[in-house]
């Protein structure tokens, strides 16, 4: 009874303790490298990004996440607390994006980008078109 008893906590204490360090992987941030790979595949999806669009946003997306990264750790090195300042260099980086994305997109990804941030006005007939073709492409690629 009490090697069964024994046998089972061993059992239950190791099946908590692999749930708990999975719990801990789930929740770590991720790498810029990851946070751009994963934007590329979201702005891919939503702006029915072509090949080469693709591999510009991921280029522009890798370098840009890795250099606001560095920047932001070596504030926090330096012992920098005040959030204004992060929040500059953020706002520095997403500018400097946004400058880059401009000469990849067309004018109608360029257009659903900023109304995605809430930075242009909404233009109704626009958005149809620009859905409609998303579907169309959407159909297109569903297996890339």
């Amino acid at each position: 009874m009490n090697k069964t008893i024994f046998t089972f906590s061993i059992i239950l204490s190791l099946l908590f303790s692999s749930v708990s360090i999975f719990a801990q992987n789930e929740n770590q941030p991720k790498t810029p490298e990851e946070a751009a790979i994963a934007q590329t595949a979201k702005f891919r999806e939503d702006y029915c990004l072509l090949s080469y669009q693709t591999f510009l946003v991921d280029s522009i997306l890798r370098h840009d996440f890795q250099a606001m990264s560095a920047e932001i750790n070596k504030l926090k090195k330096s012992g920098m607390v005040e959030m204004n300042t992060y929040k500059t260099v953020q706002e520095k980086w997403t500018n400097q994006i946004d400058s880059s994305l401009v000469k990849v997109f067309n004018s109608d990804q360029w257009y659903s980008y900023m109304r995605s941030k809430g930075k242009v006005k909404r233009d109704k007939s626009r958005d149809k078109r620009i859905k409609k073709e998303r579907k169309i492409w959407l159909k297109e690629h569903k297996d890339d």
